[in-house]
């Protein structure tokens, strides 16, 4: 595998979500933006600051499909894989390999 793109600071972006509990994408987007306007060299969904433990797995899906569509290539996306039992971090793991993008799995300790 090749990791020469990991490198320079990887910010773990916050999952905006509305009242609904769903990802903002309009908001999401223009993080997204933000972030890598703002110079850092990476993104991480869904790490320690990402709200994980509250977020449907198909909503994490939409929302790192999202995240990624609006890097758009400009700096890797990471997707922090992170729950509370094995289960639910064996499927993610295995969705995320599926996508087999920029991103890798990453797990963020629950503290």
């Amino acid at each position: 595998m090749n990791t020469d793109f990991i490198k320079g600071v990887i910010v773990p972006i916050i999952t905006v979500i509305d009242e609904e509990e769903k990802i903002n994408e309009a908001a999401m987007r223009a993080q997204v933006d933000y972030v890598i306007n703002g110079g850092l060299h990476g993104i991480l969904a869904f790490g320690s600051n990402g709200e994980f433990y509250q977020i449907e797995e198909e909503e994490m899906e939409r929302g790192f499909k999202i995240m990624v569509d609006q890097a758009a290539g400009r700096v890797p996306v990471y997707f922090g894989i992170g729950a509370i039992n094995t289960k639910k971090c064996v499927r993610l793991a295995k969705w995320q390999w599926q996508m087999a993008q920029q991103a890798f799995p990453f797990y963020s300790q629950c503290f």
